[in-house]
């Protein structure tokens, strides 16, 4: 099972951001859309 600290390694981003980027959720200090792309790119690499 993939766990979101796997998604971070491969994204190179934090764990908390790819809680945010994948939950869709606000936060104060909004991730970019760029950010967000490549969390999802590499969730869906990942599996």
């Amino acid at each position: 099972m993939v766990t979101v600290k796997d998604v971070a390694r491969e994204a190179g981003v934090s764990y908390s951001t790819v809680s945010v980027a994948i939950g869709n959720r606000r936060t104060r200090i909004p991730i970019a859309p760029a950010t967000r792309e490549k969390v999802l790119a590499a969730a869906k690499r990942l599996g």
